[in-house]
């Protein structure tokens, strides 16, 4: 992360979950990253607005159902409270309904919970540098009703230039670690690039996507 944050000083974050051990998972999270603070935590609706309303607030991170808390209720009134606070939620709902229900909110940021927690830092630099950031599976559930709509032969349009890359390399036979080799990323980053491709183009086994590749010419 840079050395900045927002308003080139300390981000002070707030974490609100009914599950404490997802406060703490997320806490020692925040806490690894430079120039970032912990101001406070809640574990219900009353609990979140009390702090929001004694406690100066840059990022607020929360989840979208808690008790004594209506999401989409709340989000305008703690908006009004602080302007210049951006909202980070983390959800495990996958479903595209929900997902655009909270986009129209105006949230900053939107990660799923059953991704890796690196994937936190890359929405807090997003974040951080004014852009919105829509975590891998997200993206996905996003994604999803428009590529049902498609037809086989357009199916490639509504994959990333990264995502082509990884089919390009798993056609030319290269391994999870080597292909995260020559992309200069993680492995866990690959293992997500391919379990996009297969999600988007309907496809269980690296031979379809080889086939699917080749078919292209991406390779």
């Amino acid at each position: 992360m840079s050395g900045k944050t927002l308003d080139n000083k300390i981000m002070r974050v707030i974490i609100a979950d009914d599950h404490e051990l997802i406060r703490k998972a997320m806490a020692v999270i925040f806490q690894k990253l430079p120039n970032v603070r912990i101001v406070g935590e809640a574990g219900n609706g009353e609990e979140l607005f009390s702090l929001l309303k004694e406690t100066q607030c840059d990022l607020l991170c929360l989840d979208v159902y808690m008790p004594s808390f209506n999401f989409f209720s709340a989000i305008p009134i703690y908006k009004k409270l602080n302007k210049k606070m951006k909202i980070l939620v983390l959800t495990s709902m996958d479903d595209h309904f929900s997902i655009k229900k909270i986009i129209k909110e105006d949230i900053d940021a939107i990660v799923s919970k059953s991704e890796p927690a690196t994937v936190i830092t890359d929405a807090i630099n997003a974040v951080e540098a004014g852009k919105r950031f829509f975590s891998y599976v997200i993206q996905d559930i996003i994604n999803s009703e428009y590529v049902q709509s498609l037809s086989p032969n357009k199916l490639i349009d509504v994959l990333t230039p990264q995502e082509k890359k990884v089919m390009s390399f798993v056609a030319r036979g290269f391994k999870n670690k080597e292909i995260a080799r020559e992309l200069n990323v993680q492995e866990f980053t690959i293992d997500f690039h391919k379990k996009n491709i297969k999600t988007k183009m309907n496809v269980s086994s690296n031979a379809e996507i080889t086939k699917i590749a080749i078919e292209h010419n991406l390779i």
